[in-house]
This record gives structure tokens, C-alpha cells and sequence, in this order.
């Protein structure tokens, strides 16, 4: 995990840093060892955005496609929440 917060002036575009990152690997490492990364703007939305594209992605969320992609989840699809959990927030009529 990365938090380029601090680092704004030096990585302007963190999307082409994944990218490069991902390049890297493949180059250096090899086809066999892949990375999923997030990219949003708090630990729980990149999180996240990693988990949706395993083994191999590389997911954007930021407040102009929130919406639409937090809509497609479930409630397991979220970092922190079992299927346990899932049932008590279904018993409150949480579903989403």
C-alpha cells in the first residue's frame, strides 16, 4: 500500500505511476508475478478499487464515477465486511 498524498508535486498523475509500476514488473520480474492496484483518494476506496480487478487491474475510483461503481457491489464486495456481517446488516435492511 502507497499513500501519494504527500507526494503530489512529485507524482502528478498517479495512474501513469501505476501503470509504470505494473511495467516494471512485468519487465523486471516476469509474466508470473502480477499486481492489482487502486487508485482513489482515502486507503478504503483504493483498497477497494484493488480487490475489483484481481489479479491484474488497475481500478480508478474517484468522485465522478463513484456512484456508478459502488452500485455494482455487494455488501461482501466491501473490505472489512464477511458474509457473517453481511446477514446482520441484511437483519437491519442494509443491503447496500
Amino acid at each position: 500500500q502507497m499513500n501519494l498524498s504527500s507526494y503530489k508535486n512529485i507524482y502528478k498523475n498517479p495512474e501513469e505511476l501505476a501503470k509504470r509500476i505494473k511495467k516494471d514488473i512485468r519487465e523486471n520480474v516476469g509474466d508470473y508475478m502480477k499486481c492489482s492496484i487502486g487508485i482513489a483518494p482515502n486507503a478504503f476506496l483504493a483498497k477497494l478499487a484493488t480487490d475489483m480487478q484481481k489479479p491484474d487491474g488497475l481500478v480508478k475510483i474517484m468522485p465522478d464515477n463513484i456512484d456508478e461503481t459502488l452500485k455494482t457491489l455487494q455488501l461482501t464486495d466491501l473490505p472489512g465486511i464477511s458474509k457473517g456481517m453481511a446477514a446482520r446488516l441484511e437483519k437491519g435492511n442494509i443491503y447496500t
